[in-house]
């Protein structure tokens, strides 16, 4: 495995793609999706001021 290859592990009801130490996030929630050919995509959250209660 490369340095950016990562393994799905179960944890538990969970399944975990751990992040490479190369990568550093820039964010702390990331909203999740996964394309018709099977990429899994993780975008950082962001608030909304028209959508999100304010807090």
């Amino acid at each position: 495995m490369d340095n950016n290859s990562v393994k799905i592990r179960k944890s538990g009801h969970s399944t975990i793609l751990t992040v490479p130490k190369s990568i550093k996030p820039g964010a702390d929630t990331y909203n999740v999706y996964q394309g018709k050919d099977g990429v899994i995509v993780y975008i950082p959250k962001h608030t909304n001021p028209f959508k999100d209660k304010k807090s």
